[in-house]
């Protein structure tokens, strides 16, 4: 077995991808396997999802280098515990980062700054979306072709619809289906393993939306 772990191989799946080399598996049902819907399979989205779901969860700080010597940066930084403003906490986007980097080999982050040129808010981008160029003086440039299809209000909420009944059919609870929604299902998981409390700000936004409709159309 120890020899099979540490046995040295000329060729392995990452080389070729790094290389941008095209190649297809064959496995015992006949069906080929490529870089492009090796991700369908249900192993290695669940493989994805346990690693980055559970790199998100270890303890982020920031440092700050004075004098030669690392210090913790204090106050701590809201981008720390919470760089897409999106979400409740920093869970959903290191786990977007974890993802994108084993599945690309890249993380590309998007960061907005304020006036002061301090972070206020980071997105992780899609990275079969960068294209990579260099302008006259050799400066690298990323550019980032932005989907369209999400910002369509009828596909938005389609998706939107089905990833929150999904939600609902893995919890067998509305309330909580709706914190994962927005908190991400691996640190809402966490939370209740781990007996915390749970967020309840976009739930309660939610509801209060959901019952001022409610009265409006007599539902």
């Amino acid at each position: 077995m120890l020899g099979n772990l540490f046995e040295r191989r000329a060729v392995t799946p990452n080389s070729l991808w790094g290389a941008g080399l095209d190649f297809d598996l064959q496995n015992n049902s006949g069906t080929f396997i490529d870089e492009e819907n090796v991700y369908k399979l249900s192993g290695v989205s669940a493989a994805v999802s346990l690693i980055a779901g559970t790199i998100s969860t270890l303890p982020m700080d920031a440092w700050v280098r004075r004098n030669g010597q690392k210090n913790l940066m204090r106050p701590k930084p809201d981008w720390v515990n919470r760089p897409d403003v999106s979400f409740v906490d920093r869970t959903p986007f290191i786990s977007s980062i974890i993802s994108s980097l084993m599945l690309d080999g890249n993380a590309f982050i998007r960061i907005f700054r304020d006036n002061e040129g301090l972070p206020v808010n980071l997105t992780v981008l899609n990275p079969t979306k960068i294209k990579v160029k260099r302008n006259g003086v050799g400066r690298v440039l990323f550019e980032y072709e932005e989907d369209q299809t999400l910002f369509d209000p009828d596909v938005n909420i389609q998706m939107g619809s089905r990833h929150l009944f999904d939600m609902i059919l893995k919890f067998k609870d509305v309330r909580q289906a709706l914190i994962s929604y927005n908190l991400g299902e691996t640190a809402l998981r966490d939370r209740l393993r781990k007996d915390r409390p749970l967020p309840k700000a976009y739930l309660n936004k939610v509801m209060e939306n959901y019952n001022m409709l409610k009265e409006k159309y007599a539902v």
